[in-house]
């Protein structure tokens, strides 16, 4: 099995890097593939994502189940398009609000209780809640572009802010508190 990434980080023209379940060390040296623009960490159980700050050509991101409870790293990763941040610890999503970019994002199973960081996202047009602590959808309301929308096993009862969501093609409601659709 895989445990020292370094050697990755003389590789400087990769553009796509998978290391799904691999537990290194330290990811540090990754810092230094500047043109990466698709990577996957799913599984790695990542203390944190310092390395990835300044990916400037990152589009895609797969965090998915690793240990991640500080964004603000990702914060500065403005080109990104995907991002599955899926069973991710996280309680709080503002770091995500300028990634204006994005198209999908997956926050299944995060603990966040509020949507509010997202209403900047006007390009999403893929988003899981799913498993997720967020109840209300009124920060969802102006993304008007958004055409998939997973709420399985959320707190959510209202689904009336996304009255207003008429590119909405996919709508999963399983486990949730909705009763009626008015």
């Amino acid at each position: 099995a895989l445990h020292d990434v370094a050697p990755l980080g003389a590789l400087p023209g990769l553009v796509g890097l998978r290391l799904d379940r691999v537990r290194a060390g330290s990811f540090a040296a990754l810092a230094a593939l500047d043109y990466l623009a698709d990577a996957s960490f799913a599984g790695a159980a990542l203390p944190d994502v310092e390395f990835l700050r300044g990916q400037v050509h990152l589009r895609s991101l797969d965090l998915a189940d690793d240990q991640v409870r500080d964004l603000s790293p990702i914060a500065t990763l403005r080109s990104l398009t995907a991002l599955d941040l899926s069973r991710e610890p996280v309680t709080d999503l503002r770091p995500l609000a300028g990634l204006e970019a994005l198209e999908a994002l997956s926050l299944a199973g995060v603990p966040a209780r509020t949507a509010a960081p997202l209403a900047r996202l006007v390009h999403l047009r893929e988003l899981d809640l799913s498993g997720s602590r967020i109840g209300s959808l009124a920060p969802l309301a102006g993304l008007a572009g958004l055409e998939v929308l997973r709420l399985d096993r959320t707190p959510v009862a209202d689904v009336s802010p996304l009255r207003s969501l008429g590119r909405l093609r996919s709508l999963s409601l399983r486990g949730t508190r909705v009763v009626s659709v008015r």
